[in-house]
């Protein structure tokens, strides 16, 4: 079963978890939220240390929350592109109102989902943190990787990144084309043309490695 937002412009699966994002200065937030058989939806995470977000974030949909003047979560609203300067496509009522913050680690999901049936299959899940995208397969594991978003490294391992080695930063893959112990000098792998220069501590905020075959 499906269900289309307030304008009828996007159509989601019951039943299914979304994940959106929005770009803020240097921290991707991201969305965690599924939809109901009214037509709702229940925001299950909201936070911007989600590592999904960060990795995946060219291939999620653009979403933010709509909020009151109390910062209350009134709807989440589904965006042609990035947040701030494109089309709002389509907005789902909240179903599970609270402060846009209260929302943070799945503080209260278990409770929130408890009285939609059509949710019963995430309870499990939720309490015990594994919640991903869509089905089990989809759920991403860092168990391999040798720095995680957020997480420092040690300025020597900084120095020591040697050029050609892939890392990501802000949820994409780059190339480490040049690295004289001050910033790296990163270049995109999908896109040549999108050269960042990054020192220590951007990279510990907003870098990741993994471990190499």
């Amino acid at each position: 079963m499906t269900v289309k937002g307030d304008l009828g412009e996007v159509e989601l699966e019951v039943g299914k978890v979304y994940k959106g994002t929005k770009t803020l200065i240097n921290s991707i937030w991201t969305i965690t939220f599924v939809p109901l058989n009214d037509g709702r939806v229940v925001i299950l995470d909201y936070n911007r240390k989600d590592e999904e977000g960060y990795r995946n974030n060219a291939n999620l949909m653009k979403a933010n929350i709509g909020e009151d003047d109390n910062r209350i979560s009134m709807s989440v609203d589904i965006y042609d592109g990035d947040v701030w300067n494109n089309k709002k496509l389509d907005s789902f009522e909240v179903a599970n109102p609270r402060h846009i913050f209260d929302y943070d680690g799945q503080k209260y999901a278990v409770e929130d989902v408890k009285d939609h049936p059509e949710l019963s299959h995430l309870k499990t899940r939720l309490g015990a943190k594994q919640l991903g995208l869509t089905e089990m397969k989809h759920v991403l594991l860092f168990e391999g990787w040798i720095k995680k978003y957020f997480e420092p490294i040690s300025l020597d391992k900084f120095k020591s990144l040697p050029v050609g080695d892939i890392v990501l930063y802000g949820g994409a893959e780059f190339e480490i084309i040049d690295n004289n112990g001050a910033v790296l000098k990163l270049k995109d792998v999908e896109d040549e043309k999108n050269i960042r220069t990054v020192n220590y501590n951007m990279f510990n905020d907003r870098g990741a490695i993994t471990t190499q075959d």
